[in-house]
């Protein structure tokens, strides 16, 4: 075990999340939709970079649609820098996992939002959330509950290696120049804390055994997940910790509790970060 198995273990835990990347789209089986499930699954890291993607046929079959939807599809994504397709022996369609952006360019955008829209973001987000976290606590079984566990270790030891990476940045900036202008972004997040709280919720979500509130939670993840989890909790592993156990328990309440005031606790801290932005 070790370094070497790090990335295995992370697509062991995301395994029934993305067992929904390629499910059937019933009445959407649109280019458009292809395109969208597949950049919602390279976004929240569901299909890693350079990871190939089935052939045209295969995914065609999986999504229920044409291979010419398949193929309008893979253009589509080529054109957006997420896929390259190589030809010839060993070719295929290979996933590039686009730059997340820095921690400044979502204070950008988090400047630019306003405190009724970053509300509504949070509410629509509590509800799919919440809900997934109750059904997960009545339908999950114990595979998916190890996964949870498995997600909840790796938010723990993302924490670990941010905050010694933000303590060490701290030392230097306060060695160099005499003061302590380091420290001014220390509670932004790491990009894998972010990654392990997005891992975590899809992986609640698919235990919850709905298809349509896993795309729901994908798709949120993709579209506001590096906003809402730019300042994560430090406390975030204890949390999921104790809606694991939740759900684990058959709990349904008490995970959708905790999965709510969790939530709500991650957009009042973004709140707090627009207020002093503007």
């Amino acid at each position: 075990m070790g370094a070497a198995s790090e990335d295995e273990r992370v697509r062991v835990g995301m395994g029934q999340a993305r067992s929904h990347v390629f499910a059937p789209l019933g009445d959407l089986g649109r280019a458009e939709a292809v395109t969208a499930r597949l950049t919602d699954a390279i976004s929240m890291g569901l299909l890693g970079d350079g990871e190939q993607l089935p052939s045209e046929a295969e995914l065609a079959g999986q999504f229920g649609v044409a291979t010419v939807t398949v193929r309008e599809a893979l253009v589509a994504l080529r054109q957006q820098g997420l896929v390259a397709t190589r030809r010839g022996r060993g070719g295929g369609s290979f996933v590039i996992t686009p730059d997340q952006g820095a921690p400044a360019s979502w204070q950008q955008r988090l400047r630019a939002v306003s405190l009724s829209e970053l509300r509504d973001i949070g509410d629509h987000y509590l509800a799919v959330a919440g809900a997934a976290a109750r059904l997960a606590a009545e339908r999950s079984s114990p595979e998916d509950v190890e996964r949870l566990w498995l997600a909840t270790e790796d938010l723990r030891n993302a924490t670990g290696a941010a905050t010694s990476n933000q303590r060490n940045a701290t030392e230097a900036a306060m060695s160099n120049q005499g003061n302590a202008t380091g420290a001014a972004t220390s509670d932004q997040g790491s990009p894998g804390q972010a990654r392990a709280e997005r891992q975590f919720h899809l992986e609640v979500a698919a235990a919850a055994q709905s298809p349509r509130l896993t795309h729901q939670e994908i798709q949120l993840q993709g579209e506001q997940g590096g906003l809402l989890w730019l300042l994560p909790s430090h406390n975030g592993h204890a949390e999921h910790g104790a809606i694991t156990e939740a759900i684990a328990r058959q709990d349904g309440e008490l995970a959708r509790k905790l999965t709510e005031e969790h939530i709500l606790e991650a957009v009042d801290r973004l709140v707090d970060m627009h207020l002093n932005l503007l």
